[in-house]
């Protein structure tokens, strides 16, 4: 019984922590992405050409 309950346990706690990553991740990414959208728009007012990957 305490190794049915240890197990719905890990279970339950690494399902609520890849809910909350994949949360994280959609939001990281979308922030990412605002933050590119506005350095392409900074640098495109500059004149200066786009820098490539990191």
């Amino acid at each position: 019984m305490s190794f049915t309950f240890a197990s719905f346990a890990v279970g339950s706690v690494l399902c609520c922590w890849t809910v909350l990553r994949c949360m994280g991740n959609e939001r990281e990414r979308r922030m990412n992405e605002v933050q590119l959208r506005l350095r392409a728009e900074s640098q495109q007012s500059e004149g200066a050409p786009p820098s490539g990957g990191h």
